[in-house]
């Protein structure tokens, strides 16, 4: 939460440094122009963005998304009537409902109270229409020189392109963001934080489109996990599982590796890497571990099915002839590699 009050900050902090910015060219030329309404309502809009920095050091964000919004509304209505549709000010105010919802999902991920921002944006397109209408109908109140009357409108285009791209940015970085979590939480096994079976499939099939008989796969559970579960309840079962999988991590840290399903875990890697000698230090280093759990020692050992792959075989044929192994050996005794 404090990273994305953080987060939330630094962008108001951008948005409100822009505008003044923007306020500052405003009053200058306003005042050229002899716009003295308009320079001196200019003025005032800076006085706020002065006192917006302290809304935003002290997090009332909702309180400076809010009055943002109103002073923006106002200073648009008010400029177009006084410079008119030629200055572009009517369409400068419309560019900021983008960011009204992309702060709402801000504040809704924190907790804070709904901004309203259709309610906003409403407001926005009622000023919009209003302020157009009155200057088609009556015309402006300031006559100012066609050249001024350029640089408004080209400054206030590339304010709104530049927002568009910065807000359309910031979109593009958050469904980024979702995208990647959401494949992680698609391919990640929550208990022990490694790749799950989809992961492992889409690995192995890459590695079957290549050339597969260059790789191995080996199929390792937990030798009589149900008596640890019967014995000492599910938690400590889990806990034995992280071990194991931490201990998985630390041995085969050159491989490709994941939670396969329950107890079973699954490993491939390249004919580089020595399978025998690998798979048999996993063994041994998960019989030699003692996992304690509430002042509880379990020890358990693991029974591992190695398999190489054939020309023409499909990556399933390849996993159950390594499963098959896997059987042959908690048939034999259990706590052994078999090849």
């Amino acid at each position: 939460m404090d990273k994305l009050m953080k987060k939330m900050q630094r962008l108001a902090y951008i948005v409100n440094s822009l505008i003044a910015l923007y306020v500052v060219f405003f009053v200058v030329i306003f005042r050229y122009a002899g716009a003295t309404y308009l320079w001196k309502i200019s003025l005032g809009a800076l006085l706020y963005y002065a006192i917006a920095y302290i809304l935003i050091w002290k997090k009332k964000l909702q309180a400076y998304v809010a009055s943002l919004y109103l002073i923006i509304i106002a200073y648009m209505f008010v400029a177009t009537i006084c410079v008119g549709l030629n200055s572009g000010f009517q369409v400068y105010c419309l560019s900021m409902i983008p960011l009204l919802f992309y702060f709402d999902y801000l504040g809704e991920q924190l907790n804070m109270r709904k901004s309203r921002p259709i309610l906003y944006s409403a407001l926005i397109g009622v000023t919009y229409y209003g302020c157009t209408e009155y200057v088609l109908v009556s015309g402006s109140i300031y006559e100012i020189d066609r050249k001024i009357s350029v640089i408004l409108l080209g400054l206030n285009s590339l304010w709104v392109l530049l927002l568009l791209i910065f807000y359309s940015s910031l979109m593009v970085k958050l469904v980024r963001e979702y995208e990647r979590k959401l494949k992680e939480q698609a391919m990640v096994d929550r208990l022990t934080g490694l790749y799950n079976r989809h992961f492992m499939m889409d690995q192995l099939k890459k590695i079957d489109a290549k050339d597969a008989t260059k790789h191995w796969v080996a199929i390792f559970d937990i030798d009589n996990f149900k008596a640890v579960n019967d014995i000492y309840g599910h938690n400590a079962g889990d806990a034995v599982l992280i071990g194991v999988a931490d201990i998985l991590q630390e041995v085969c840290s050159e491989c490709t590796y994941a939670r396969w399903g329950g107890e079973e875990f699954l490993i491939t890697a390249s004919n580089s890497i020595d399978k025998e000698a690998l798979l048999e230090r996993l063994r041994q280093a998960v019989a030699d571990k003692e996992f304690v759990y509430e002042d509880k020692t379990i020890s358990v050992t693991i029974t591992v099915g190695v398999s190489s792959c054939t020309v023409d075989e499909s990556v399933d044929r390849w996993i159950q002839r390594a499963d098959k192994l896997l059987y042959e050996g908690k048939n034999s005794g259990k706590n052994r590699v078999v090849m």
